[in-house]
């Protein structure tokens, strides 16, 4: 675990707002089991769908839909 990565996930991401203009706090909890899962630069972080629905609870395409947000939001990149 890389208590960086957890840390800028936590306090230092920019928060996604949902159409709404809310917080998008389901995109946040996302981030967090990925940050939970990355080297302390923030990268390598490769968990599967299983695990993040694990940890924060969500259903598969809650999951899927929040990973997409956040790469539209330029907080991830995806790899494959």
């Amino acid at each position: 675990m890389s208590h960086e990565a957890v840390s800028w996930a936590l306090d230092d991401a920019p928060m996604l707002r949902t159409d709404a203009n809310k917080p998008d706090t389901t995109a946040r909890a996302v981030l967090v089991a990925l940050a939970q899962r990355a080297n302390a630069d923030g990268s390598n972080s490769f968990p599967s769908l299983f695990e993040i629905r694990w940890r924060t609870g969500y259903a598969r395409a809650t999951v899927q839909r929040a990973l997409r947000r956040l790469e539209v939001g330029g907080l991830i990149v995806s790899e494959g």
